[in-house]
């Protein structure tokens, strides 16, 4: 009788164990996205989950480590995304988006201005995103204290096509007999779910686009951490760059949430005003246990759009960091 009562006493134990178990098998959610520090300064780019593992906030800092005369560490957040929701649903009701300016007052002294703010409104149809409603405002005195709330707004209306092949988002702000102002962001999708190519533009006037165009040539077959979050779906035409560019004439490495794996291959380039070279990556990662990256090295080669001549290489790595 002895041996059968210690036997119950272990069941919870025992019973914890296997739980425990069985949780560490579930992949844990992305954490945090870092570059490689150059010169003292790295870039990150951050998550925060609630209690049902949905992202309430996403934000985007820069950080600089000193190390003489002593070792300081300045941290200046240059974007923060703010996600809400309808009770218990999965998908994002609405997201605030906040851009920061880190500058100088009158007597050097550092501060942090909020410079903008978009308040946007996902549109849903059958469970799949088809637009948003956007409203934007714009510290134009560039106000320390700035009440944003009682500043007048711009309103913006995004609409979202998506299918298995392609994925098309557009802004539209010409007003009538004006002249055309639209953004315009269009992928296309791999029979796997990846993207092949990233296009986006803006054209303002008669003037030609500030446009972006990335094209990919190979994945890996592990998991993409992005395609993970709760989010993923309802913004599918999104990424994440690593500083605070990739787009409308813009490159940088980007993070994208449609991909269902990530890319190994690709190349950008710009309109010709803008830029004149072309950049390839390549990527090597090393995954953790659950096949999700956790360093990634870039090598890129830099050339002339047109001729192809050769103009540099470097190398660029990042560092996947998850939940425990």
């Amino acid at each position: 009788m002895k041996s059968i009562l210690s036997l119950f006493a272990l069941f919870p134990f025992i019973v914890f164990a296997q739980t425990k178990k069985a949780v560490s098998k579930t992949p844990p959610l992305i954490e945090s996205i870092s570059s490689d520090t150059v010169n003292g300064l790295f870039y990150q780019v951050s998550f925060l989950y609630d209690k049902n593992r949905r992202v309430i906030r996403i934000t985007n800092k820069q950080i600089k480590i000193q190390t003489k005369p002593i070792q300081t560490i300045d941290e200046r957040k240059i974007k923060e995304q703010l996600f809400e929701y309808q009770g218990s649903a999965i998908m994002p009701f609405s997201r605030k988006t906040n851009y920061y300016q880190h500058t100088n007052d009158d007597n050097n002294r550092p501060i942090i201005l909020l410079k903008s703010v978009e308040q946007q409104y996902f549109l849903y149809n059958n469970n799949q995103r088809i637009g948003d409603s956007t409203l934007f405002y714009v510290n134009i005195s560039n106000e320390l204290n700035w009440n944003w709330e009682k500043e007048a707004s711009q309103k913006r209306i995004g609409k979202l096509e998506q299918s298995t092949v392609n994925i098309h988002y557009k802004i539209d702000l010409t007003k009538p007999y004006s002249p055309p102002n639209i953004y315009a962001d269009q992928l296309t999708l791999t029979p796997e779910n990846n993207i092949a190519s990233d296009h986006s533009s803006y054209r303002y006037a008669n003037r030609s686009n500030d446009a972006s165009y990335y094209n990919f040539a190979s994945f890996d077959t592990m998991i993409n951490p992005l395609k993970q979050l709760n989010i993923a779906d309802a913004l599918a035409n999104e990424k994440i760059p690593s500083q605070n560019g990739g787009q409308y004439g813009k490159t940088d490495v980007s993070w994208y949430y449609v991909n269902q794996n990530n890319y190994t291959e690709y190349s950008v380039t710009t309109d010709e005003q803008t830029q004149h070279y072309k950049y390839t990556f390549k990527f090597n990662y090393t995954y953790n246990q659950f096949k999700q990256p956790i360093h990634a090295k870039a090598q890129v080669n830099q050339s002339f759009n047109k001729g192809g001549q050769f103009v540099r290489d470097y190398q660029q790595r990042f560092t996947f960091k998850y939940k425990k």
